[in-house]
């Protein structure tokens, strides 16, 4: 403990733990360290932000657990810092490239390699005439079982199978107008409404 927050043992020893739990996570943790000595919960895993000599902002995982005798707690902690700040990384990537994609006037979606729908933006709700609430996690040829069998099943799956460029442009009706669908690569289909 003294090394992952830079304070020695005897510094330590001289403060109360909550003095060392970041300030938005100390009414979280008292609420939680309360029902743990109170006996409504007997083990207990949880992540707080803590502060070290320094002032840096440290992430510890950690597992307690009451010992036989009164008033023992047996605590673990662990530095998950790394992992968080990945966490940090990952959901401003997603949250930029959620921004990039909604902003775009092309009907845009994702799929994996099950053909399930990974990302559906609002102009493929449109488009599309499929909410994506009705669709993440699905198939896409589950929900759309219509298109089994047409020129673009047939070119996503190639794309798909194959996982070559391929460059060919299909036209189809859809009920607000010609959609011209660009197969470019592997799982990436976009598609461009010409009304």
């Amino acid at each position: 403990m003294s090394t992952m927050l830079g304070y020695s043992e005897a510094e330590l020893l001289t403060k109360r733990i909550d003095g060392l739990v970041h300030p938005d996570d100390l009414a979280e943790s008292k609420a939680r360290m309360r029902r743990f000595i109170t006996g409504e919960i007997s083990l207990v895993y949880f992540e707080n932000r803590y502060l070290t000599s320094k002032g840096k902002v440290v992430h510890l995982a950690w597992t307690a657990a009451k010992g036989r005798e009164e008033g023992l707690i047996f605590c673990v902690a662990r530095n998950i810092t790394d992992k968080k700040e990945l966490e940090s990384a990952a959901n401003r990537f997603l949250t930029e490239r959620n921004t990039i994609l909604e902003s775009i006037g092309d009907a845009f979606f994702s799929v994996d390699r099950d053909w399930t729908v990974q990302y559906w933006n609002h102009v493929a709700e449109q488009v599309l005439h499929t909410p994506k609430e009705n669709i993440l996690g699905l198939n896409l040829w589950s929900v759309f079982e219509g298109a089994i069998g047409s020129p673009s099943y047939l070119h996503y799956h190639t794309a798909l199978q194959t996982g070559e460029i391929i460059l060919k442009t299909i036209t189809l009706l859809c009920p607000s107008g010609t959609m011209s669908v660009f197969i470019l690569q592997k799982m990436v289909y976009q598609y461009s409404l010409r009304i």
